[in-house]
């Protein structure tokens, strides 16, 4: 099931050279999730809150849309747009929703 994580720096990974990365995201990845959503930095909950309501909206609405393009598109309902809306980022594999 594809997870959509809204916590501040939920996304963010740790580690580098010859390091695997880490952190909740790679966890979750690991344990078999084919996609997530989550925040690269602390964001504000009102703005991350209508992010996450505008991207459930849309995604869940249009089956024909990809993940993918539902989290750019739903950028714009931050009013931080450059940094709130920045924040938030799909790893995995973009799927799309389909209702039976």
């Amino acid at each position: 099931a594809t997870t959509v994580l809204m916590v501040c720096s939920s996304g963010r990974l740790t580690g580098g050279g010859a390091c695997d990365p880490g952190g909740m995201a790679f966890s979750y990845l690991m344990a078999g999730c084919p996609s997530l959503v989550a925040n690269l930095w602390d964001v504000t909950d009102g703005d991350i809150d209508r992010f996450c309501k505008t991207l459930l909206k849309s995604w869940l609405r249009d089956s024909t849309l990809a993940l993918s393009s539902c989290v750019s598109d739903s950028r714009s309902a931050c009013r931080l747009q450059q940094l709130v809306g920045a924040s938030p980022v799909l790893y995995g594999v973009p799927l799309a929703y389909s209702a039976k």
